[in-house]
């Protein structure tokens, strides 16, 4: 399996993080705009590939600060092409345990 990259902690009052770009296991594919959305509970955020591969699918991690995994949700069958990007988004995602841990994110590529 491949080692999780943990990527920032989720600190701030307001869940928007536009001016980060969050780091997956996988180089040349990053998450740009993230935003978590308390009221309706899920996250939306750029999924952009500077790969030459297929982007089939993105698991997103909420890890505390033992390294432990709280929680995972996963957007499946998201198709991102090489060299592009897609608005994406993840539900049942509680914002609250984003503001207290660590987000690490996991990508499923195509063949």
């Amino acid at each position: 399996m491949k080692k999780i990259l943990l990527t920032s902690l989720l600190l701030y009052s307001n869940l928007l993080f536009s001016d980060q770009v969050f780091k997956t296991d996988v180089p040349d594919i990053v998450v740009k705009n993230f935003v978590c959305h308390d009221v309706s509970n899920w996250v939306g955020f750029n999924l952009v590939n500077r790969s030459d591969k297929h982007v089939w699918g993105i698991t997103l991690f909420i890890i505390d600060k033992e390294g432990d995994t709280l929680d995972s949700k996963s957007a499946e069958l998201v198709s991102v092409s090489p060299k592009s990007g897609k608005e994406t988004s993840i539900s049942n995602v509680n914002c609250n345990t984003l503001r207290k841990n660590k987000v690490a994110f996991s990508i499923k590529l195509g063949n």
